[in-house]
């Protein structure tokens, strides 16, 4: 299953040239923020115990030398389907790398990478019970982006993202929601640089 996820990623890559190759991309000239809904489909090595849910994945992404820098942090939410497994919150903080493949003037192929952290936070009240959790994580990904009136975009991403748990946890992950691109704060951009 990584295998395929990289080989879709790769093939995004490969059949998708850029409009305008030549345009200058100049560092932290620009921020855009998204808002997705967000949720795990298939199949992992969680199944037997939990149901995957959904949630939001905030972010942030200005240009960088080679591509975007991007920033987050996606909340799922996650129901016990065992009376000894409780329901659990997730957290992921990230930073993340795409690189723009425009399509046309309207649409724009984003792959990606993200490692960061998840903070996983279990609904028990049992002594025994592990209450907080952190575990490190990646993820490749690609997001399609429609400009659809002024700096303002619809976004669909999928990605496939690994769990360095005892026993790496494996999942699949689709998002859909809305961008805004506006200029970047001069005294931010003077802290970024």
């Amino acid at each position: 299953m990584k295998r395929q996820a990289a080989a879709v990623l790769a093939a995004l890559s490969l059949f998708v040239a850029p409009v305008d190759a030549g345009a200058e991309r100049t560092p932290f000239d620009s921020l855009e923020a998204g808002l997705d809904y967000t949720g795990v489909t298939g199949e992992n090595e969680l199944d037997p115990w939990w149901e995957p849910g959904v949630g939001l994945d905030l972010w942030a992404q200005t240009p960088f030398y080679a591509g975007d820098f991007k920033l987050g942090a996606r909340y799922l939410d996650n129901q016990g389907k065992q009376p000894t497994s409780p329901d659990f919150n997730s957290l992921f903080l990230y930073l993340g790398w795409s690189y723009p493949l425009p399509v046309t003037e309207w649409v724009t192929i984003h792959p990606g990478a993200a490692l960061g952290g998840n903070i996983i936070s279990f609904d028990t009240e049992e002594s025994a019970g592990i209450r907080y959790e952190t575990e490190i994580a990646a993820e490749l990904s690609a997001r399609l982006g429609i400009r659809t009136y002024g700096s303002w975009r619809i976004n669909v991403a999928t990605g496939w993202q690994t769990m360095f748990t005892y026993q790496p946890v494996d999942s699949w992950y689709f998002s859909a929601g809305l961008s805004c691109g506006f200029g970047m704060l001069g005294w931010l951009r003077g802290f970024l640089e």
